[in-house]
C-alpha cells in the first residue's frame, strides 16, 4: 500500500522530490489506504515517500491495529539507510508480526551515486 509519509529527511538526491510529499495531517489520506487492507496473503507492504520511521504516529497505530486485527504475519517498510541503527527498536513495535526491511540503491555505481547525491 502507499501511504503519505511526513517527506523524507534525506532530501539531497537531486532526481527525487519525495521530500515534498507532505501535508498538515498525512493520517487523514492514510486511513482510508489502511481500511482497505483485507490481510488475504497475511503480508502487508508498506511504502511511502520516505521511510516507514517517518510515517506520523497516528499512521504507526493504524498500521499495528491492522496487522492485529487482519492477522499479518510479515509486514515490509522501505528505510533509507540513515536509520539502519534504528531498524530493531522500530520493528520491535509491531511483534510479534515479522517485520522487515528494503534499502533502495538505485545503482551500485559509487560515481553515479555522488552525482545523485545518494550519500
Amino acid at each position: 500500500m502507499l501511504l503519505q509519509g511526513t517527506g523524507c529527511r534525506w532530501g539531497k538526491c537531486t532526481f527525487c522530490d519525495y521530500h515534498t510529499d507532505v501535508s498538515d495531517n498525512p493520517y487523514e489520506v492514510n486511513k482510508e489506504v489502511l481500511a482497505q487492507v483485507t490481510g488475504q496473503y497475511g503480508v502487508l507492504d508498506v511504502i511511502n515517500s520516505g521511510s516507514g520511521i517517518e510515517l506520523d504516529d497516528a499512521t504507526i497505530s493504524m498500521i499495528k491495529q491492522v496487522v492485529e486485527q487482519k492477522g499479518i504475519h510479515t509486514l515490509w517498510f522501505e528505510m533509507h539507510y540513515m536509520y539502519h541503527h534504528h531498524l530493531n527498536r522500530f520493528a520491535q513495535q509491531f511483534a510479534p508480526t515479522k517485520v522487515k526491511f528494503r534499502c533502495g540503491i538505485e545503482t551500485f555505481d559509487a560515481d553515479l551515486r555522488d552525482r545523485w547525491q545518494k550519500g
